[in-house]
């Protein structure tokens, strides 16, 4: 017996021995607790509008440190009830808490339990790697037990409140506070406080928004925790357990402004990475959110319109409402053929999407990305279903303030929580015919007036990609003019003339004039009628320009950057500089209410005298816009697929683009009141005859026509015959020779490029068009060669002051 006890006591002193020679060899190179005296947590940097007021956050980990101060006993309570009920009297380790957990994994053979207090947790996620190991398990415990020895119970739970993952991208609970219920953690009730607190055990599992019954379940077992540890009453226990959850609609909650959010972290990110990783900044901003929400409810309301008047399918704007159709969704093709697929991958352009079970292929395109919903539309085939996406019909829209560039509002798309793909900033499309004024600036630089009658009858351009080698541009639904003046030509948006113009007054001067406002122009006829692509902030911007009597201001959008210090580390201001000159640019704002008044734009007159913009639509109703601004503000919006896709019927400009426009400027008129435009020195309203075009007299009363000093008709109007505004021709009749430019490319440097797509509403001549020799580039032609006016060339309705002659003296002048 003795024997046996030796033995034993000796294997006893040779276990503990060994035990505490392993527990030696794992706690060695263990990091010193100490450091946390100073450990300051990856912090979220928060953006702010104009006005102060959060609208969201950037960093790599969505965190907002708060004091223990800040979070109130409720939510301290319930995590210490939901988390470590013996918290407060602990050592760092609970050892009857490890004994149960060691029990149940024992007898279900793997590790189950974790049995790891508040403390355990926190030195885990501070030191360890989360990887389920007998030695992690031991390290965890000698940290833990050292953290309870360096610093208070309050500490503590402040660092771990702070450290903990809550889902959803939120780190702490102030982050998760706004996540969840867009409040702050201070501001949080009891029912909120149990939720949260019911988190850490499974982030994901007990998510509200993906598993409402789940986490209210688990909400309750907190609530019924805290009240069997003391800290709340059986009444206070019953009535929150009846309360329903109650969530913020939006994943990333502060506000409705993720497009605008998302753009000043790529601007941050690439700019200046250092301050953005370092992070607890305080970024203000430009954006007004009060405009921005009536922005991005705009382009919500139009798309919802397009969308069911074309019979469009379209995704619910909330993710929240998407996740629970796509889960309620039966696949019964004799009721349904759309669905809402969730893409669980892509290879080879080929996606794999997921319909509440049923897994199916099909072919994707530009914007679609990994773990996003679309709409799909499903058919049986003898190999199976056969499955297409069918893409969202978007819109994008920016407003800046008129005299500084500062951003105002900016929608990127429907819906970011479906799409982050930003288009305000990164979708090259078409321009249609918003970018004709920058052609009809140009011409009223070298001459032109508002009033210069123009020929409007289809021509001939070189274009070795057309038919016969020739391109004609059409109007829209086939009208036909014969001659009209500068400013109808605008408001009516009138292609044929537009592309004769550009053909007086060359490449060059709109292609140069456009360079300063950031758009770069090639030198094809197409040009005038939009085959450029440009973002709808770089359209927006130049027409912040024409808006601003010329000066270009470019894109302002951070004011100043404070950092956690409350230090300012950067700050910015306007930076504007003249590119039009003001009085003609002033003359173009007169054309461009025009548009208003009685053009393509005419709906925008609603809003009141002092409107003025632009359409713009590309072929087959592919891209709709419409540029616009007040004295103080200017706002473009497009519309579109991000595929080349038809959008609907007559879905040109005014129809696709301006209500939402209108939508949004009705708010921002109540924000900056309508003002007539300033008049700059050098320019004057002469009364106008609009019969003739001529000064108007007496006899025959005018209108007011804005002018630059000295351009004005000086004959009147008496004695002359009247001549239609608008003549019609046989839309049919195609014109006997080809139009000779006065400024026209040669074929190996300025010829319309076969590669590049016509824009807006175009056709080609049959191949027997006579062949035309253009001269080289900036070489001018014999007087017979170009297209004047057929008349004398004395003073005339249709060449008031000789100007189109002076305009050839002009450029030979500078091609000499």
């Amino acid at each position: 017996m003795k024997n046996i006890l030796a033995f034993l006591g000796f294997f006893i002193v040779v276990l503990t021995v060994s035990f505490g020679v392993y527990i030696y060899s794992v706690s060695i190179g263990l990091p010193d607790v100490r450091a946390l005296e100073h450990w300051h947590p990856p912090e979220t940097s928060i953006v702010y509008d104009s006005q102060g007021n959060p609208i969201g956050t950037i960093g790599i980990q969505n965190r907002i440190y708060v004091p223990i101060s800040k979070i109130p006993k409720v939510v301290q309570d319930a995590f210490v009830s939901a988390e470590d009920r013996t918290f407060y009297h602990n050592i760092g380790i609970d050892p009857f808490s490890i004994m149960r957990a060691l029990i149940v994994d024992i007898k279900k053979g793997k590790p189950i339990e974790g049995g790891s207090t508040i403390t355990q947790q926190l030195a885990k996620n501070l030191f360890l790697t989360p990887k389920k190991t007998v030695s992690r398990k031991i390290k965890e415990a000698i940290l833990s037990i050292e953290i309870t020895k360096d610093f208070s119970k309050s500490k503590i739970l402040e660092m771990y409140l702070n450290q903990i993952y809550l889902g959803h991208g939120a780190y702490g609970v102030e982050a998760a506070a706004e996540t969840y219920f867009g409040k702050h953690v201070w501001q949080l009730n009891l029912e909120e406080a149990a939720l949260l607190a019911g988190l850490p055990r499974a982030p994901t599992k007990y998510d509200p928004y993906i598993n409402p019954t789940l986490s209210q379940e688990r909400r309750n077992y907190v609530l019924y925790r805290m009240y069997r540890d003391g800290y709340i009453t059986k009444e206070q226990y019953l009535d929150a357990s009846e309360k329903p959850i109650k969530l913020n609609q939006k994943t990333n909650p502060i506000t409705q402004s993720d497009y605008f959010v998302s753009f000043i972290k790529d601007y941050l990110y690439k700019n200046f990475p250092d301050l953005v990783y370092r992070g607890g900044l305080k970024i203000y901003t430009t954006l007004n959110s009060h405009l921005q929400n009536v922005a991005e409810q705009s382009v919500i309301d139009q798309i919802t319109y397009i969308s069911k008047l074309e019979h469009y399918p379209i995704l619910p704007w909330s993710i929240t409402d998407t996740i629970a159709q796509f889960k309620t969704q039966k696949i019964d093709l004799k009721r349904r053929i759309y669905y809402i697929g969730f893409i669980k991958s892509i290879k080879n352009n080929i996606a794999n999407i997921d319909i509440n079970g049923t897994e199916v292929k099909a072919p994707v395109f530009a914007g679609i990305s990994n773990n996003e919903y679309v709409m799909v539309r499903l058919s049986k085939t003898k190999d199976g279903l056969k499955a297409n996406i069918i893409p969202q019909l978007q819109s994008a829209l920016v407003s800046m303030d008129a005299h500084t560039g500062a951003i105002l509002a900016l929608v990127g798309g429907y819906s970011y929580q479906l799409s982050s793909y930003n288009r305000a900033i990164y979708a090259l499309r078409q321009t249609g015919s918003a970018i004709k004024p920058i052609v009809y600036l140009s011409a009223l630089m070298k001459g032109f007036t508002q009033v210069t009658r123009i020929d409007a009858t289809p021509h001939a351009y070189p274009d070795p990609s057309a038919p016969g080698g020739f391109w004609t541009p059409r109007n829209y639904e086939g009208e036909s003019f014969t001659s009209i003046t500068l400013r109808r030509a605008l408001a009516y948006s009138v292609n044929t003339a537009s592309v004769n113009l550009l053909a007086q007054v060359g490449f060059n001067l709109p292609i140069s004039l456009a360079a300063k406002v950031g758009v770069k122009l090639q030198p094809y006829y197409s040009m005038v009628l939009g085959s450029t692509s440009v973002t709808p902030l770089q359209l927006t911007n130049m027409f912040q320009a024409f808006a601003n009597l010329g000066t270009y201001c470019e894109p302002y959008f951070i004011t100043k950057i404070v950092n956690s210090k409350n230090q300012v580390v950067y700050q910015d201001h306007p930076v504007c500089y003249n590119v039009f000159p003001a009085s003609y640019d002033r003359v173009l704002i007169s054309m461009l209410r025009y548009v208003v008044k009685i053009g393509t734009g005419a709906q925008a007159s609603a809003l009141g005298p002092y409107i003025a913009g632009k359409t713009g639509t590309t072929n087959h109703y592919d891209d709709a816009w419409f540029e616009g601004f007040s004295s103080d503000v200017v706002t473009g919006v497009w519309t579109g697929f991000d595929i080349r896709k038809r959008i609907g019927y007559n879905m040109a400009g005014a129809a696709a683009s301006l209500p939402t426009w209108m939508s949004y400027m009705k708010e921002a008129l109540k924000v900056y009141p309508e003002k007539p435009f300033p008049l700059p020195a050098g320019v004057s309203y002469v009364e106008i005859d609009p019969n003739t075009d001529l000064l108007a007299t007496p006899s025959c009363p005018g209108e007011p026509v804005l002018f630059v000093n000295g351009t004005a008709p000086t004959a009147t109007c008496n004695n002359v015959v009247p001549q239609n505004v608008i003549q019609s021709t046989n839309p049919n009749t195609e014109p006997q020779n080809p139009l000779q430019p006065l400024n026209t490319p040669n074929s190996s440097q300025n010829q319309v490029n076969p590669s590049q797509p016509t824009s807006s509403n175009t056709q080609t001549l049959p191949t027997n068009i006579p062949n035309v020799n253009t001269p080289p580039i900036n070489q001018p032609q014999p007087l017979s060669q170009q297209y004047i006016s057929k008349p004398s060339p004395q003073a005339h309705p249709q060449n008031p002051n000789n100007i189109l002659n002076k305009v050839v003296n002009e450029i030979k002048k500078e091609n000499n």
